[in-house]
């Protein structure tokens, strides 16, 4: 039998942006015939209550002993294993007593936490799904018994890509986390006359520290409304404080994996800008769906030196790959390969 682990707490958090990678793969396991395992994931909202707690500590107890009796399946998991609610020992045995293959979402011991123990999870898993080559690279050093593949890119589900003209000089789009923490580069941007206008889409905006008119705060909206709503030519992959490089935790993260947004960028018919040194560039060039920059200082010489026809090209091949997005076919096909090798 074919199992996956649910990491969906609840289904009204599906259309949670937080929650739209880790919704969208479920969505894809079932589509392939994968059955959930664990039809009632661990989720508790009251769990500051002395009842909160106890009712946590019953599910952790109950999903590690549910796990104990599988054994010998083919079992898909998604890395972390729903954000740490659940023991990394339960985790481990069901890696170890099945043919395991985890989905790589994040590895802290990469981003933020060095000595973060993910070595024992990799190692006991048949095949690890990894954002792109650069982060392989990284498994490689944890791991010498799994085959690592490939995903290059998220699929992001939806009923409806948008597949409106897009012109070249229309302001560039940056979703997400808008605080100064992760994207305090934001604050910084703007100060030359020439920079172009950032329509900024998300959350946690820190109004305050705006001193100019290059920031144009559009609103928040669930995953499915944004596609629609976006307004722009380009989609801005860019983390950490500086306009000149991504640096820090955040920034130095983008050279190993693959932002959610890129594929939010795509489906929204937005070619894309990123860092020259992130692990996306050389898919973004590869597929020419966008641009690559050492530096936002930068961003005005490069894109008036695109031409209309490029530009429109650029755009022609984000709307063909994001019909294999919405349909998660990147990781469907995945999927497919590994089944017809374990049936």
């Amino acid at each position: 039998m074919n199992y996956f682990l649910s990491s969906m707490p609840k289904e009204n958090w599906a259309n949670h942006a937080g929650y739209k990678a880790t919704a969208d793969v479920e969505k894809i396991f079932e589509k392939h015939n994968l059955k959930k395992f664990n039809q009632n994931p661990i989720f508790f909202e009251n769990k500051k209550t002395i009842f909160g707690v106890l009712f946590a500590i019953m599910q952790r107890i109950s999903v590690s002993f549910k796990l104990r009796t599988l054994k010998g399946h083919m079992i898909f998991i998604q890395y972390p294993y729903p954000p740490r609610r659940i023991p990394d020992a339960a985790v481990i045995r069901a890696i170890r007593r099945n043919k395991a293959c985890l989905v790589v979402h994040d590895i802290a011991s990469i981003r933020n936490d060095p000595a973060r123990a993910e070595k024992e999870v990799f190692e006991h898993a048949e095949y690890i799904i990894s954002h792109n080559p650069k982060m392989t690279e990284k498994l490689l050093a944890m791991t010498d018994n799994s085959e690592i593949i490939n995903l290059n890119i998220f699929d992001y589900l939806t009923d409806n890509i948008n597949t409106c003209e897009r012109q070249k000089n229309d302001g560039i789009v940056f979703a997400g986390n808008l605080n100064s923490i992760k994207a305090g580069f934001l604050y910084e941007y703007g100060k030359n006359s020439t920079d172009f206008t950032l329509n900024l889409y998300g959350m946690y905006l820190e109004e305050d520290k705006i001193t100019n008119d290059k920031l144009q705060f559009k609103g928040c909206f669930d995953p499915e409304e944004l596609i629609q709503k976006i307004e722009g030519s380009f989609g801005l992959i860019w983390d950490g404080n500086s306009c000149t490089t991504c640096s820090g935790r955040y920034g130095e993260y983008l050279r190993y994996n693959n932002p959610h947004k890129t594929s939010l960028y795509i489906i929204a018919g937005l070619p894309i800008i990123v860092w020259s040194e992130a692990a996306m560039a050389d898919f973004v060039l590869k597929n020419n769906i966008g641009i690559v920059v050492d530096s936002l200082i930068d961003l005005p010489s490069v894109i008036n030196n695109i031409t209309d026809e490029q530009y429109n090209e650029m755009h022609r091949n984000v709307l063909v790959l994001a019909k294999s997005l919405m349909n998660g076919d990147i990781l469907g096909n995945i999927i497919d390969d590994i089944l017809s090798r374990n049936n």
